[in-house]
């Protein structure tokens, strides 16, 4: 092995022009290429793959609405919406949304739509006739006009559905198509969502008019818009982790020389991603960031090798062969565990998180190129006069003194004292995270700020509409013509009359719900009529009342939607009513008809909270596990695992407290950054026990090896926690409540690791040796 790196190092540093000339070229080209970079919005890769709920919201996503439906609330200042002037208003952007690329046009319902139907008894039957009739100009509407229409809005159910119960506002529906009509290219989300905002909101929103737009087309697009302030937080980041590292060492060339290397790794992803024209999700920009931050931290660990083999009076030549050769080992190691980290979201089925994994690894795998070549070839060019040299060596034993207070955690006595308050407050943590959730629990998008644009308009949605935000919606699947066949009717009407008696269940809708509405109209809106027929001829003439423009059913009556409306999107909400719904199909089977859980977003948010579950334990313990081996093979020692684990273990417990008490789930956001910060946190761990076997092997005992190795590496290790901590902690303060999740968890992962590595792990190593010794 030994014959092998030197071969590696002569090559290297015989090559060392050629290699950052072949490196500028590589970053040059990965420009160019990063120009054509685009994002990716597809709807169905939010949904976890291969979970039955997924399978059904895809399989129907083009026959029953709802999956991508957009609701847009006209609202007005004034005392009605009962008025020529917003009727008018109305019409014209129901005109408007019809007529936007990639929207369903049939879909399109509001008050002004041919498919809002109007229910009465005429002596053909019952019949259903427009709400506004073709032949009512809006330009010139008149009193007594405006007075049929709300008498028609109001004895046709409309009340809280197509306007709001206070009448202040009206609503439009429509869906957005997977692919564009014309084109037959996949619809861009949030190029869709952006023409939504220029061509309605901004062009309808007055002092007198709100115009409220809600989902998931309008969240992908702000989440995008959102995501573009990552910039700012870059170039906040960007200054203040260069000042960080100029002011740890003193030093203008290698701060350059780390940042460029930091910044040309993720130029190279930017690149690969558009080349292989990768899916960058507008969530995923915060990987490209993650790998930034993490290249000036393993950065600084070559800083701190170059400079303490300078003030040993090594040449710059030779101070970068000698960092090079100390960490080529460590860093490989610790590459390679975070590369375990980012492979271990690949349990998550979850397409867009196991996109973002793929990125996140090619990321961190061009870190073996930036950081452990490029770097060290850099620094050989770096020059030092001797004054720059004293002043490094001042700085160093400045470092060094600092770093001696916490040598004491290395003896025998205090080591216990550690180790007891340590465990004291993981047994602490574990009894306060126990209640600790799967999923979200506030209302509205749990990945914006509850002040954001989007969740101010739904919860005023939800307010004045009494369309629940969350649907959990059961696609009833039988013969054709099974609404005029009285079983199959009466037990979607059984299953909707049991789920309503569920607790978490608003609501029920359905076609036999509106069919006894439609069947009491018959018979004079008398209540006592409202019931479900059970004659074919009676049921044929209810159901045909009822267009399949409404979602209701589908044009042969083979498909059924019963939706159910929901409280609130918690996961014991969820689970309830999906137990619940699946104990009903297990008790009432029918011959030909199937029950197929689950689309709306109730049903994607279970199966994504189903996925979660799933990863909860199997993607920690994974990577648990390649750490330990990792590390075991890399020291040939078993005490190397627990010392480099327990502070880790214990530091994701404490995590998953400050989750418990601030009310936060486990979430398909904050489960990577537990995978994460394992991954990045016995970083700090393995270039300090590296140390200490260097000085064990040299004769030290424990107490002295750590000693040594605390003053090397100790000042180094808390400065890379610091870039961590001060890179994701500018997130706390984004737009995008995930982000910002991410950011102070990530950053108080980070610094209780480096926290447990400096104080645990030395305290673990000298009571593991004090009771099993190691032999001489």
């Amino acid at each position: 092995m030994h014959a092998i790196l030197d071969s590696i190092e002569r090559f290297l540093f015989a090559s060392r022009a050629a290699l950052l000339v072949l490196f500028a070229i590589a970053t040059a080209l990965a420009m160019w290429s990063a120009t054509r970079l685009q994002f990716d919005s597809d709807l169905e890769k939010q949904l976890p793959s291969g979970h039955p709920y997924a399978v059904t919201a895809l399989e129907f996503k083009e026959k029953i609405a709802g999956l991508n439906s957009v609701q847009i609330a006209v609202e007005t200042s004034g005392l009605t919406i009962w008025t020529p002037t917003f009727l008018k208003t109305l019409y014209d952007i129901t005109q408007d949304v019809t007529y936007l690329p990639g929207v369903a046009r049939e879909s399109v319902s509001s008050l002004w739509t041919p498919s809002t139907l109007v229910y009465q008894t005429t002596e053909n039957g019952v019949e259903g006739t427009e709400l506004i009739p073709q032949s009512v100009q809006p330009e010139s509407l008149k009193a007594d006009e405006i007075a049929i229409i709300k008498s028609h809005a109001l004895t046709g159910g409309y009340r809280g559905r197509l306007f709001s119960i206070d009448s202040k506002s009206a609503m439009i529906h429509f869906s957005m198509m997977p692919l564009d009509a014309e084109t037959h290219q996949k619809v861009d989300l949030i190029k869709a969502a952006n023409l939504i905002e220029q061509k309605i909101r901004g062009k309808y929103e007055t002092a007198g008019t709100t115009v409220r737009i809600i989902g998931f087309t309008k969240f992908i697009g702000d989440i995008a818009n959102e995501a573009k302030d990552i910039l700012v937080f870059f170039g906040i980041a960007f200054v203040l982790n260069t000042l960080a590292l100029w002011y740890f060492t003193r030093s203008l060339s290698l701060t350059l020389f780390t940042v460029l290397a930091a910044l040309s790794s993720v130029i190279w992803l930017f690149g690969i991603i558009a080349w292989f024209r990768l899916p960058l999700h507008p969530l995923g920009l915060v990987v490209p960031f993650l790998i930034y931050i993490m290249g000036i931290s393993h950065g600084i660990q070559q800083v701190n090798r170059f400079l303490a083999a300078l003030t040993h009076d090594h040449t710059p030549f030779e101070a970068a062969r000698k960092a090079f050769r100390d960490l080529i080992l460590p860093g490989f190691m610790s590459i390679t565990i975070v590369l375990a980290s980012f492979a271990a979201l690949l349990l998550i089925p979850i397409p867009f998180i196991q996109d973002l994994a793929i990125i996140a690894i090619i990321g961190v795998a061009l870190k073996f190129a930036s950081n452990l070549i490029l770097l060290p070839l850099a620094f050989s060019y770096a020059r030092f006069d001797p004054a720059s040299v004293r002043r490094e060596t001042g700085l160093s034993e400045e470092r060094q003194r600092f770093m001696s207070a916490f040598a004491r955690d290395a003896r025998p006595d205090t080591a216990l004292v550690v180790i007891g308050i340590s465990f004291a407050l993981a047994a602490v943590a574990i009894w306060n995270a126990s209640g600790i959730r799967v999923g979200h629990s506030r209302p509205g998008a749990q990945e914006l700020r509850e002040s954001s644009r989007y969740n101010v308009d739904s919860e005023a949605i939800a307010r004045g509409y009494n369309l629940d935000l969350d649907s959990f919606v059961i696609v009833t699947v039988a013969k054709e013509d099974s609404c005029v066949d009285y079983q199959v009717m009466s037990l979607m009407e059984r299953f909707g009359v049991e789920m309503r008696a569920v607790d978490g269940v608003k609501s029920v809708m359905s076609l036999p719900e509106v069919a006894r509405f439609v069947h009491s109209i018959m018979q004079e809106a008398n209540l006592k009529w409202r019931v479900l027929p059970k004659t074919t001829d009676v049921l044929a003439a209810v159901t045909t009342a009822i267009s399949d423009s409404t979602g209701l059913r589908n044009a042969d009556c083979s498909i059924m939607p019963i939706a159910l409306y929901l409280t609130d999107h918690q996961d014991e909400t969820l689970r309830r009513v999906a137990t619940a719904a699946e104990a009903f199909i297990h008790d009432n089977q029918l011959k030909g008809v199937q029950f197929r859980l689950a689309t709306g977003n109730g049903g994607v948010l279970a199966a994504i909270n189903d996925a979660v579950r799933q990863a909860e334990f199997t993607a920690p313990l994974l990577v648990f596990g390649v750490i330990a081996i990792l590390l075991f093979a890399a020291y040939r020692d078993w005490r190397v695992v627990p010392c480099c684990l327990i502070p880790i273990i214990i530091a994701n417990i404490l995590g998953l407290w400050l989750l418990s008490w601030l009310g936060i789930g486990i979430t398909v956001t904050t489960l990577p950054v537990f995978i994460l910060a394992s991954g990045i946190g016995v970083d700090y761990g393995l270039y300090l026990y590296q140390r200490i076997e260097t000085h064990l092997l040299e004769g030290q005992d424990m107490e002295q090896a750590f000693s040594l190795s605390i003053r090397e590496e100790g000042a180094a290790v808390i400065y890379t926690a610091l870039v961590l901590v001060i890179g994701v902690g500018c997130w706390a303060f984004s737009d995008l409540k995930f982000q910002a999740d991410m950011g102070w968890l990530l950053a108080f992962l980070v610094a209780t690791n480096a926290l447990g590595a400096t104080t645990l792990l030395p305290a673990l190593a000298v009571t593991i040796d004090r009771f099993l010794p190691r032999r001489r």
